[in-house]
């Protein structure tokens, strides 16, 4: 069994380094292509700076630490002045019955601790879609809190 589930880790970090460099690689495009209103406010000719480092230290404890294909990529407008914003990028390609609520726990713990916009989006790598969530839904005695995410 622990070869197994070695064998899967080993094969998810192999596509998780594939897609970490298709990201870098053709980050302006994919901006455009996802974002193709907003991305014309951005300056596509500044070299964004990926913020790995920064994703893994607000990251709340999960099985599986060597997941490098989320990423948290800073980017700047056209606007005049240097005012940056993030994109939390998440490639997903499994059922994970916690993942809505982990993207509203990335989304507050990145707005707390950079004060700076913030927009989300998922990339679905699996076929089924009832395993791709939109939104997290929180409600408790009248407390109601729902986060939508921008998914493909």
């Amino acid at each position: 069994m622990f070869y197994v589930f070695s064998l899967y880790l080993c094969q998810m970090i192999q596509r998780d380094t594939l897609w970490k460099s298709l990201i870098e690689d053709i980050f302006p495009d994919l901006l455009v292509f996802a974002f193709p209103k907003w991305s014309k406010q951005v300056d596509l000719e500044k070299k964004p700076e990926f913020l790995d480092t920064e994703l893994s230290a607000i990251r709340p404890g999960s099985g599986t630490q060597d997941r490098i294909a989320d990423k948290l990529i800073k980017i700047w407008t056209n606007s005049g002045q240097e005012v940056w914003c993030l994109l939390h990028l998440e490639i997903q390609g499994y059922d994970d019955p916690q993942f809505a609520e982990r993207m509203h726990e990335y989304f507050y713990r990145i707005r707390d601790k950079f004060h700076v916009p913030v927009t989300a989006l998922v990339i679905y790598t699996n076929s089924n879609p009832a395993h791709q969530p939109k939104a997290y839904h929180y409600n408790f005695v009248g407390t109601e809190l729902i986060y939508r995410f921008n998914t493909f």
